[in-house]
């Protein structure tokens, strides 16, 4: 059994102990295995869901990637038969993938009906987004080394898509 999946597994207990009350909350977790990447997850509310992808590049040098998610309220992030258009084609509402190493991704969520994607693709990436309020979209999409990126959400109806490509 890998770190992440020892952290997996206890994340998923302190949830289940935590958020009797969340129902219909769908998760969907892959990681690589042997992987370091960490995830560190709390969502209370209802039918939020997540995909969430960590693809480390192996190497006893290179760093791994994090995920930090904090949702508190009902249908955010992505839901099951969602008719509306991702903001970044191929980014489907309530992905959060990561692949390379050194990545990191902070996610703060309170309110509902908030749909949000990121991908952060290459080595060392940094996303910061916080969202607050109802009905909000926000998408990133960060591509190569070296990306930072940090966005705020207060009050409904916003919408925010942010693409940045390095090398």
């Amino acid at each position: 059994m890998t770190v992440m999946r020892l952290l997996l597994l206890a994340t998923a207990g302190l949830l289940a102990a935590s958020t009797a009350s969340a129902t219909e909350n769908r998760l969907i977790i892959d990681t690589t295995a042997d992987s370091l990447d960490t995830l560190v997850l709390a969502v209370e509310g209802n039918d939020n869901g997540l995909d969430i992808r960590q693809t480390y590049n192996s190497s006893s040098d290179l760093s791994a990637n994090a995920i930090t998610i904090d949702i508190r309220g009902d249908r955010n992030g992505g839901r099951e038969g969602l008719a509306a258009k991702p903001l970044i084609d191929g980014l489907p509402f309530g992905s959060l993938l990561q692949q390379g190493y050194g990545n990191a991704m902070t996610v703060e969520v309170v309110g509902s009906d908030n749909l949000f994607a990121s991908a952060q693709r290459g080595a060392n990436n940094t996303l910061s987004a916080f969202i607050e309020g109802r009905g909000n979209q926000a998408s990133v999409s960060q591509i190569g080394s070296g990306n930072i990126a940090g966005f705020s959400q207060v009050g409904n109806g916003n919408m925010v898509s942010i693409s940045q490509q390095s090398w």
